[in-house]
């Protein structure tokens, strides 16, 4: 929800993807047409999970605090910022960073060996207090990494989170993390105002 309190929601309707509605949940708005999502150089999206079974998992979305609305393709691998009045500013592509997409690749083609459908849906998305955004990955069973992005595309630092971590994280847009240690008792806190922490 927006600071006029205008609801986001994931769901097919009319070719779009993003539905808006008011806070009387009158629908007032569709963007984010489904083909800039329901594709992949990497490997084949499942029939069965065109339009209507689009979801929080393959399609994420945050509302910065200045009412941009950020969403991050999973299956492009894309990341797209439009304004409060459902314009486009701005679209990036994750293959800009190298390490991540190397890595990428390399997990996508021992997927394709193994089922003609499989599917990566690595990232969570978070906010940080300037509006930058945080991309949460498994590089690995144990190695939880968080690339932190302008807005802009530029890639800015990386954050390694610890082995004994039980990702993912939750974000409350003000600058923290909080992720739970692996025991499921102990709560550890991140600064990602500035640099990570």
């Amino acid at each position: 929800m927006n600071s006029d309190g205008n609801i986001y929601l994931v769901t097919y309707e009319g070719g779009n993807l993003i539905q808006c509605f008011d806070e009387s949940f009158a629908h007032k708005d569709g963007f984010f047409v489904s083909n800039r999502h329901f594709h992949s150089e990497f490997y084949n999206v499942r029939p069965a999970a065109e339009k209507r079974l689009v979801s929080e998992f393959d399609l994420k979305k945050a509302i910065s605090q200045d009412d941009h609305l950020v969403i991050i393709s999973n299956y492009t691998l894309s990341v797209s910022i439009y304004d409060r009045e459902h314009s486009l500013i701005r679209e990036f592509s994750l293959k800009q960073n190298r390490d991540f997409f190397q890595d990428f690749k390399k997990r996508a083609s021992l997927l394709k060996r193994k089922s003609a459908t499989a599917t990566i849906l690595p990232f969570s998305l978070y906010l940080d207090n300037l509006g930058n955004i945080c991309l949460g990955y498994f590089k690995g069973a144990n190695n939880y990494v968080i690339y932190r992005y302008l807005q802009s595309g530029q890639h800015m630092d990386t954050l390694v989170a610890s082995d004994d971590l039980f990702p993912p994280f939750v974000s409350d847009g003000k600058g923290f993390l909080y992720a739970l240690k692996k025991d499921r008792s102990t709560l550890i806190k991140y600064r990602i105002g500035g640099n990570f922490e």
